[in-house]
């Protein structure tokens, strides 16, 4: 993923495949939550539009594993799970920091990271900023 920031192809990170439409709400629509037949995980990857291939062009997916890679429409409200490694304390030293926007600060959550945060430590690790 940071490569392809890194390389000036963001716009390769979501696939030409993305629909923009939430898939569970996609199924909640079509009733399927009343299907107790399959998983939620496997009624959501049945309105997903992201292949196999996809995930691994744009090294990423959203939502739990196996969902698909457009398995949540959003997580702008809520908090959502991150594994990395080899950061040499980064992100723990960030956990909760406030950051700039604009000119503007956004005070940090405590103890949470935000995507502006995971930005800054991968520009740390890439180029030593």
């Amino acid at each position: 993923l940071a490569n392809l920031l890194i390389d000036g192809m963001g716009h390769m990170i979501t696939p030409q495949s993305n629909s923009n439409v939430n898939p569970w709400e996609a199924a909640i629509d079509a009733g399927v939550h009343l299907d107790d037949s399959k998983t939620q995980i496997e009624h959501i990857k049945d309105f997903t539009t992201w292949s196999e291939e996809d995930i691994i062009a744009v090294s990423h997916f959203f939502g739990p594993r196996g969902s698909g890679g457009n398995g949540w429409g959003s997580h702008s409200t809520r908090p959502v799970p991150l594994y990395y490694a080899g950061d040499d304390g980064c992100l723990e030293a960030l956990l909760g920091a406030d950051f700039q926007v604009l000119g503007r600060t956004v005070n940090g959550a405590p103890g949470k990271v935000d995507q502006m945060h995971l930005h800054a430590c991968m520009q740390k690790q890439k180029f030593g900023l």
